[in-house]
């Protein structure tokens, strides 16, 4: 029997079939067939196809398609994303009108037993806009201001123009591209590089050009400086130096701010008055300006002009009574006198100041400090100006007489005329003094009863008089004062 199974062909087709069922149930089971899904990369051609169009692609479009593959397990594990190309050209985004390209080329460089297509069909979807090129003034403001005392001279900054080339509802947007530099307190030349700012037409920032260009500004501070001077030399006497002054007397320099707080004032070179009859202008070179700084206009050099005149002369002429005497005996034992009626002085000066003068500014005087009774030339003296120069030097006569005081009893005075059988008369004092200024060598011969004082009462009646007191003097005595005495008269 088992002979002819062997010779069965019919058998042993049936056992090779059940073979194979039996191989492909355990193969299957083994290594079945399985769907995957890849994330493969794009790869773009021409891609500055569109710049070169003066096109701009806006969004960012997917950088990868999903691929689905189907295959045995085994021939699924030998597959990767590189086995793939997948490739876009830009070249066909011709115009702002093109929203999405599919890919040109897809295939597959391996060798593995799979099936594979593409899962979103490969569109990529775009923004596309067009550019436009935009060439305008870049403007810089200072905001704020300077320290005191100092100012901006000059601004510059590089790029001038600005030049932009973007997408054109970006571009046309563009009103205004400005530097804004804070320079409140600024107080020296300064550099600073900042970037510009972008406004459209309502004044609201355009934010995404945010750090687009940077600009380098370079602010030119100065300061305003008192320049002074200095003459040396001696003029002509009958010249007189009036003024000696920078032109301008006040000039702005510029520089690094340590320099430029430095300064106090400046200094130009002294100028040479000898033998000058005439004013003149001259130039002098500024020699304490520090490294670094300069004065505005290039040169630092200053014009000096020293202003000369000729000086003229004034006589002043003084009354005895316009001229005080000082330094007077404390205790009035003195009295001091004039002899001379005038005393005229002479000063020398510009004219406008000797004009301006007069003779109470001038003030004469004479020191009689310690000196006793006497006939004796002193020197008026005045208080000069400054700049006003003394020519004459004159003396007066002064008369200086010492100051005696006699106490005289009223009884010692005499009543010429009186009639004392109709009236009583009495006076309102016990004592009455009496001042004489005189030479020691006459007063010293003097008493009440060479005075002999007395008071004519022929016209008086009955009241009360103030009546003059009548002496009689020698050569070279005065009465100090008015002799007046008060007398009573009474009906008996």
């Amino acid at each position: 029997m088992l002979k002819k199974l062997k010779h069965n062909w019919l058998f042993k087709i049936g056992a090779v079939l059940i073979a194979i069922i039996i191989w492909g149930l355990v193969y299957n089971s083994d290594n079945p067939v399985e769907l995957i899904k890849l994330a493969v990369p794009i790869s773009i051609v021409n891609q500055s196809a569109p710049q070169s169009a003066n096109l701009q692609i806006m969004n960012d479009f997917d950088k990868s398609v999903i691929i689905e593959i189907r295959g045995r397990t085994t021939e699924l594990e030998q597959v990767s994303t590189s086995d793939f190309i997948i490739q876009y050209d830009f070249a066909l985004v011709l115009d702002e009108s093109i929203t999405e390209i599919s890919y040109f080329k897809f295939d597959y460089l391996g060798t593995n037993a799979i099936d594979y297509k593409i899962v979103n069909e490969g569109v990529l979807h775009l923004d596309v806009e067009r550019l436009s090129v935009l060439e305008k003034k870049i403007t810089v403001q200072l905001l704020g201001e300077p320290a005191y005392g100092y100012s901006i001279v000059s601004t510059s900054y590089t790029p001038e123009n600005f030049s932009i080339k973007d997408i054109n509802s970006l571009v046309t947007n563009i009103e205004l591209a400005v530097v804004n530099i804070d320079i409140s307190g600024i107080k020296g030349n300064t550099n600073i590089r900042k970037y510009c700012e972008f406004y459209d037409e309502n004044g609201n920032e355009i934010i995404e050009l945010n750090e687009y260009i940077s600009v380098d500004v370079t602010i030119e501070v100065a300061r305003d400086i008192e320049v002074n001077t200095a003459i040396f030399g001696v003029t002509n006497p009958e010249f007189l130096v009036v003024s000696h002054t920078a032109q301008p007397s006040v000039v702005r320099v510029s520089g690094p701010e340590e320099a430029l707080s430095s300064i106090e004032s400046l200094t130009a070179e002294s100028i040479s008055v000898s033998g000058a009859i005439k004013s003149f202008v001259t130039k002098a070179n500024i020699i304490n300006l520090p490294v670094g700084c300069q004065l505005i206009g290039g040169s630092n050099t200053v014009d000096v002009a020293v202003v000369l005149e000729q000086l003229v002369t004034r006589v002043f002429t003084f009354s005895k009574e316009e001229i005080k005497f000082i330094q007077e005996d404390p205790y009035g034992n003195y009295s001091y006198s004039i002899l001379d009626s005038t005393i005229s002085i002479t000063l020398k000066g510009r004219n406008s100041e000797l004009q301006e003068l007069t003779n109470y500014a001038l003030a004469p005087y004479i020191s009689v400090k310690s000196l006793q009774d006497n006939i004796i030339l002193l020197p008026v003296e005045i208080n000069i100006p400054l700049g006003v120069k003394q020519v004459s030097f004159p003396q007066a006569e002064v008369q200086i007489l010492k100051n005696v005081t006699l106490q005289m009893n009223v009884d010692d005075i005499y009543l010429p005329n009186a009639r004392y059988e109709t009236y009583t008369y009495s006076f309102s004092v016990e004592k009455y003094a009496i001042v004489l200024s005189g030479f020691s060598e006459y007063l010293s011969n003097i008493t009440i009863n060479s005075l002999n004082p007395s008071i004519d009462v022929m016209s008086l009646k009955e009241g009360i008089h103030q009546v003059p007191l009548l002496i009689t003097l020698p050569d070279n005595v005065i009465s100090n004062g008015d002799l007046i005495i008060t007398l009573t008269i009474t009906v008996k």
